[in-house]
């Protein structure tokens, strides 16, 4: 059986000290073909020099700084695979990650979408006394979330791009266009995702937080209201 071809969309900011650990965590993954697109968002950095160490193993694309939202999207717009992934520069992807969910799509023709578990580890940069302001759960555990999800193209097409206008919670914003798109997932045990808490995170930003989580929140159930209700319902 041929193997799909597999997109992953890696979107950074001024991302130079982790890009090159993510992309080899990448490359390192079992199922031809691959394709890397790496989207520097504006980065001021030597972010785009480091993707472009690459050579042809990534696509670079640069952009003015617009968001994660946007620069998925942007990379979406390139990606040529059957299916398509991502994965947040500072963050990396366990040897089987690509492997272990590309098993079940191919497996499993009904399934659109799989995500796999993540583990949280605080990068060996970050002193002591910062990690421990950082209310940080490190159990390995199901996340939602972009990094840990393969989805098949078509699938991703009905739900749509991500929020441009949401510096976090672009991701639940998505999952609830899913949900209304019947996107059909399935959750696997295999730890593909080891999320990177280095305190830049936008995830741990209060200031990010507040107000875009709540209008993602929003959003996520004003879809699936929408869902239930008949047309014309008050």
């Amino acid at each position: 059986m041929r193997a799909p071809s597999v997109s992953v969309v890696i979107p950074c900011f001024n991302a130079a000290a982790f890009l090159a650990t993510a992309v080899e965590s990448v490359i390192r993954q079992r199922g031809d073909p691959i394709e890397i697109i790496v989207v520097d968002d504006g980065s001021t950095d030597e972010t785009a020099s480091i993707a472009l160490s690459f050579g042809s193993a990534v696509k670079l694309l640069r952009q003015p700084n617009a968001g994660i939202g946007a620069a998925r999207n942007a990379g979406l717009a390139l990606a040529g695979g059957e299916i398509v992934a991502f994965l947040d520069a500072d963050d990396l992807w366990t040897d089987n990650s690509l492997a272990a969910r590309l098993m079940v799509l191919q497996a499993s023709p009904d399934i659109d979408g799989v995500f796999g578990q993540c583990e949280q580890f605080f990068d060996a940069g970050l002193d002591p006394l910062t990690s421990a302001k950082w209310a940080v759960d490190l159990r390995r555990q199901q996340f939602r979330n972009a990094g840990a999800m393969l989805i098949r193209r078509v699938a991703f097409n009905r739900v749509g791009g991500f929020g441009t206008d949401l510096q976090v919670g672009e991701m639940v914003d998505w999952l609830g266009r899913a949900e209304a798109a019947a996107v059909a997932f399935a959750n696997i045990d295999d730890l593909v995702l080891l999320r990177r808490i280095h305190g830049r995170n936008n995830s741990l930003r209060t200031d990010l937080r507040k107000g875009d989580i709540l209008r993602a929140l929003k959003r996520s159930i004003d879809v699936r209201r929408a869902r239930r209700e008949p047309p014309g319902a008050s």
